[in-house]
């Protein structure tokens, strides 16, 4: 989801410090491995772009969940299907 995110933003967004921004998209899994997200790990920098996170969320973050939610769940589905058959359900 991260590089569906970077590609999302790089061809949506043009302008100085779009490439910068999407290279900034970052996978981390909390909580023992209950929640995935991807994030913006760079700090805001000039504060000239009020907008800026809402354009990351609505433009590549957003969208790039959404298209890759069936994949995420049918994975989720086969992980939780091959540890019951192990244990004989």
């Amino acid at each position: 989801m991260q590089e569906a995110a970077r590609k999302r933003f790089i061809s949506r967004v043009a302008g100085k410090g779009t490439r910068r921004t999407a290279e900034g998209f970052r996978t981390y899994v909390r909580g023992q491995g209950s929640t995935v997200q991807v994030e913006q790990s760079l700090r805001k920098t000039t504060g000239l772009r009020p907008d800026w996170g809402a354009l990351q969320m609505t433009e590549a973050l957003l969208p790039a969940r959404d298209e890759k939610l069936d994949e995420v769940a049918d994975r989720i589905e086969d992980g939780v299907g091959g540890l019951l058959r192990k244990h004989g359900f």
